[in-house]
């Protein structure tokens, strides 16, 4: 379940190429074509995050075609949700947490010119492997500043 608070997704275009979506709480970028796809890099403009209605319990995405929505969560929505971090990541609550250059899709805590997207709003303190789902608050909103 990608959604901690209940909240229900927007489903919105995501582009043909899928094959990166494999995972609940992935982070999205505005792609070619008004679309949204995967973010590859720390200064890309996050949007939203993909919910886990998309792929099925094994993680293993959905077949789409050009299109196709998803249940995504906008940024700066107020949500709280599952989102995917990057491996060896320690989480504190109130954090801020911001995208990874490592992970596609992923986030962590360290800004060092990357674009804020919540904070961490998880029960204690967490460290993380790659891909594991951690709570945040998606309180910073969409075009934020790159820190």
């Amino acid at each position: 379940m990608t959604s901690v608070d209940g909240k229900i997704p927007r489903n919105m275009v995501v582009t043909a190429a899928k094959s990166n979506l494999t995972q609940e709480g992935l982070v999205l970028k505005k792609g070619s074509g008004n679309t949204l796809e995967v973010i590859t890099a720390k200064g890309d403009a996050a949007v939203a995050v993909l919910d886990q209605a998309f792929v099925d319990s094994t993680q293993t995405a959905k077949t789409t075609v050009t299109g196709d929505r998803v249940g995504v969560f906008l940024l700066g929505s107020g949500a709280i949700i599952k989102v995917a971090s990057a491996t060896t990541i320690t989480y504190t609550v109130g954090c801020k947490v911001y995208l990874d250059d490592g992970l596609d899709g992923g986030v962590n805590v360290t800004a060092a010119t990357s674009t804020p997207i919540g904070h961490y709003v998880g029960d204690g303190e967490a460290t993380t492997a790659d891909g594991d789902l951690v709570d945040i608050v998606l309180d910073v909103m969409i075009d934020a500043a790159t820190e």
